[in-house]
């Protein structure tokens, strides 16, 4: 059994890939921060995710408190319950709520004392497999007070009926 006091896992120095395409992958299944002292390269971190509720993802956070200058990271789910073709503003911002929840996953420590080197970002894939085909893919920023990651949209509104047709 694991120490009352456990939160994590704690990592001094991780390397990722050499590019993204040669990223490093962390599938995050435990509940618990995998926190980072030293971070460079790229990596992708999968989660997964109730269905049901596509927001609710399954694993704790991912906390980096220095990267090396280009670093990346990439937060990955599938995209079990939703729906990235639709043009209905519900579908749409079941999405996008979905990638700020992985968004928010990521925390760039540095970030809040003017670190600028660790680039993130969100994205839905068709399954949780290294080869999988990305469905969106967005860009995460970091909050300079906190260094927690967000995704950044404007919510999907559906179009407002004509109240007067045009009588043409």
């Amino acid at each position: 059994a694991l120490p009352k006091a456990y939160w994590g896992s704690r990592i001094t120095s991780l390397t990722g890939g050499a590019s993204p395409d040669r990223a490093g992958l962390i599938f995050q299944n435990e509940a618990n921060t995998i926190a980072v002292d030293q971070y460079s390269g790229y990596t992708r971190v999968f989660y997964k995710h109730d269905a049901a509720a596509p927001k609710k993802l399954v694993g704790g956070a991912l906390l980096i408190n220095h990267a090396a200058a280009g670093s990346g990271v990439t937060m990955v789910t599938d995209n079990a319950g939703l729906n990235t073709e639709s043009t209905k503003a519900a579908d749409k911002n079941l999405v996008s709520q979905t990638l700020n929840s992985l968004a928010n996953k990521l925390w760039y420590d540095a970030y809040k004392t003017n670190e600028r080197n660790l680039t993130g970002k969100a994205e839905i894939a068709e399954g949780l497999t290294t080869s999988s085909a990305s469905k969106r893919l967005e860009n995460i920023t970091f909050d300079e007070a906190t260094g927690q990651g967000a995704y950044k949209y404007t919510p999907a509104e559906d179009p407002k009926p004509d109240p007067k047709p045009d009588p043409k």
